[in-house]
């Protein structure tokens, strides 16, 4: 696990590190600047947990099956 968590930040950190930090400002009716994500990095994200996730379940689904009944 620790491989696909290295990897990915050292793909993050190679591809310009598109995450930003500012404090937001209120300009006009809207906020203006805070945290940003870039879209890419959402993807990546969303994708690491549901492959992650669904190996979990298949560990609690195959774990609840060897229990015997009764």
């Amino acid at each position: 696990m620790s491989i696909i968590i290295g990897l990915s930040l050292l793909a993050f950190i190679t591809s310009g590190m598109l995450v930003s930090l500012e404090y937001p400002e209120l300009k006009g009716f809207n906020f203006c600047g805070s945290f940003s994500i870039s879209i890419e990095l959402t993807a990546l994200m969303l994708a690491l947990v549901i492959y992650i996730a669904s190996f979990i379940t298949e560990i609690v689904h195959f774990g609840i099956d060897a229990v015997n009944y009764g």
